[in-house]
């Protein structure tokens, strides 16, 4: 889970592509570890099960802004508010995902479809047919995924 060596030989390779002269020199690390993403890429505040307690989750890298209107919203649904920040489009059940397994055989084939999808969009061939359907699943499905 820390470091997928085929997303950093790729990356190392576009660094070369777009950087020339780093041919030849080495990366000394590379990350590559867990994230907390929502389906959506945008923040998330959800009840929990038994509706007394919440939860936010989803911030991806997005900062202080999103992290403070979450609060806020938390602080709203604790006090049993409806309105103002307990409102907001971020406030609401999470996406549905699909159960296991399929969540995870489905992420792993969709994953490999992104990747072969851009693989050859940068090398200016034409993606497969499959590797395009696989990699629109996402979008379908109402979620933003990047690689």
């Amino acid at each position: 889970m820390e470091v997928d060596p085929e997303v950093i030989a790729r990356a190392k390779a576009d660094l070369v592509r777009f950087f020339p002269a780093l041919a030849g020199r080495k990366v000394e690390r590379a990350w590559g570890g867990p994230i907390d993403v929502s389906p959506t890429h945008l923040p998330f505040v959800m009840p929990l099960p038994d509706g007394r307690a919440h939860a936010a989750f989803g911030f991806t890298g997005n900062g202080v802004g999103p992290s403070h209107l979450a609060g806020r919203a938390l602080a709203a649904l604790a006090l049993g508010q409806t309105e103002g920040a307990a409102a907001l489009p971020i406030v609401g059940p999470a996406p549905k995902v699909p159960p296991e397994p399929f969540r995870v055989i489905g992420a792993a084939a969709i994953r490999r479809a992104l990747v072969a999808k851009e693989a050859a969009e940068q090398d200016g061939r034409t993606p497969s047919p499959v590797a395009r359907a696989l990699a629109g699943v996402p979008a379908r499905m109402g979620m933003h995924i990047v690689r």
